[in-house]
């Protein structure tokens, strides 16, 4: 197939092709500039702010938490140390349970009673 080397002329067929023609080929020009045709670039998308409230909303409850997180670790910390040198004996000595009772031996059937 034959390749054609000659182009038409468009301003021939159509006067308004030639000026779309001329107006999307970019003119060179000293100053850099965009053609006059061109449209503005869309400006950058601001990211929209949280409103003051909710940004301080959700520090109190960042900094609630922190806090009662240090306050449950810390109490546990001081109970055990308080309460890990007191020495632990049997107190009720021989008023406890017999082993008719199911004090030391837990075989056979136990009866539990369960509410909720």
């Amino acid at each position: 197939m034959p390749v054609q080397t000659r182009r038409r002329s468009s301003a021939s067929t159509h006067p308004s092709a030639a000026a779309k023609a001329s107006a999307a080929i970019p003119s060179q020009r000293s100053g850099g500039g965009k053609p006059p045709g061109d449209p503005p670039k869309p400006a950058k998308k601001r990211r929209r702010k949280d409103p003051l409230w909710a940004r301080i909303t959700v520090v109190v409850g960042a900094v609630l938490m922190v806090t009662s997180g240090a306050a449950l670790a810390g109490s546990k910390a001081v109970i055990s140390q308080a309460t890990g040198s007191i020495a632990q004996r049997n107190l009720l000595g021989e008023a406890g349970k017999s082993d008719a009772e199911g004090g030391e031996s837990l075989e056979g059937p136990i009866d539990m009673l369960l509410l909720g």
